[in-house]
């Protein structure tokens, strides 16, 4: 048997991390497939892909509570891999009367919608728009294109206040 002798210790950063965000042409984005919230006036944009399971994805929802005059066009994209329930959940929020109250009643109290009909969400398309793209979860793309995805986003995002800085910022650029 061997035994082991090094001990690895410390942050693991990401080198893409240091590398510049990528881009996407927000005018390509499938608007159809995502659902629309809006804080404040909503004058500026965010697209947010998420999975309701994912538990950086929720993290992250947490953190939109601190940001103000957005509007927040969110497509879910459930990993099944991963979170085996999370289409199941997604159909429900997605075919239900007002999907904006049903996401956020998930993520208040964990609860789906009772008046779900029964419909089938474009979990494919959003997927094959996303993948096509690069997009891995979570990831979010602001209005100037800028697009974190993935690890970046995470590394990137790491606070509420490193969320709302990135949304000035890219939201200003467009201007």
């Amino acid at each position: 048997m061997k035994k082991w002798q090094f001990v690895l210790a410390g942050a693991l950063v990401s080198l893409n991390a240091f590398a510049a965000p990528m881009t996407i042409d927000v005018k390509t984005l499938p608007m159809d497939l995502s659902f629309e919230r809006v804080k404040g006036d909503g004058s500026r944009n965010m697209y947010l892909f998420c999975d309701l399971d994912c538990s950086h994805c929720q993290r992250t929802e947490s953190f939109l509570h601190s940001l103000d005059n957005v509007k927040i066009h969110t497509f879910v994209m459930p990993v099944a891999s991963y979170h085996p329930d999370a289409p199941r959940k997604t159909n429900a929020i997605w075919c239900s009367e007002d999907k904006v109250k049903a996401w956020q009643e998930w993520y208040d109290m964990r609860a789906l919608p009772a008046d779900a009909k029964d419909c089938a969400a474009p979990l494919e398309k959003i997927d094959e728009y996303a993948h096509g793209q690069g997009i891995y979860l979570p990831a979010v793309i602001f209005e100037d294109g800028t697009t974190y995805t993935a690890e970046d986003f995470i590394y990137a995002t790491r606070t509420p206040e490193m969320l709302k800085s990135l949304l000035d910022e890219h939201s200003a650029k467009k201007k």
